[in-house]
């Protein structure tokens, strides 16, 4: 197992010790050997350059903390990886200068409506920490969408920003949504790409 290095790393000693109590034969454990090299392990700092690469977007959109919420996708019932990784969103926003506040995050789709009323809001941004078949973000913006028309609120601009997704997914997404999604690392069986 020496070979993979992010497996180099003592905090996965007690998991992988585990695992091959579990896979004792010399097959199961090849087995396992294989699909560990195969695995495409996201690090903290591909979260850190993610965040650059969305804050980029949000710089070159010209979003103000003034105009734009950032929404997870959550169904706000249980911890979630959206929420997790929205608030990662905090430092960089801090750092583009502006007077972003944590009122610009929204912990779940359900709890941004009432906020997207408001006449100030004309950006929203739909996030998701990572996009695999594409139907969650596809059902979710769908549900924002109508959400919002059933308010008469028309005048909102909607993005989708997430640090992994799919390929396969990703490109779903965007067809099914007519719209751009703003996803750092595409993942697919036999490659991933970063955009950035």
């Amino acid at each position: 197992m020496n070979q993979i290095l992010w497996l180099n790393d003592r905090r996965y000693e007690k998991g992988l010790h585990g695992l091959l109590e579990e896979y004792k034969s010399h097959e199961e454990r090849e087995a396992l050997i294989t699909l560990l090299e195969r695995f495409i392990h996201h690090e903290h700092r591909d979260r850190l350059d993610a965040v650059d690469y969305l804050a980029d977007i949000i710089n070159e959109k010209n979003f103000t903390h003034q105009d734009t919420l950032f929404i997870a996708t959550s169904d706000g019932k249980e911890s979630d990886g959206s929420t997790a990784g929205l608030y990662n969103f905090k430092s960089a926003l801090a750092e583009l200068g502006q007077y972003w506040k944590e009122d610009n995050l929204i912990p779940s789709l359900n709890m941004s409506f009432e906020r997207c009323t408001s006449c100030h809001i004309k950006n929203v941004v739909i996030f998701d920490d990572f996009i695999g078949s594409g139907k969650t973000i596809v059902n979710k913006v769908n549900e924002f969408r109508q959400e919002m028309k059933a308010r008469n609120v028309l005048h909102i601009k909607i993005y989708i920003f997430s640090y992994v997704g799919m390929k396969f997914g990703v490109e779903y997404a965007a067809k099914e949504l007519d719209q751009e999604i703003y996803c750092y690392l595409h993942v697919s069986p036999d490659q991933y790409s970063l955009i950035y």
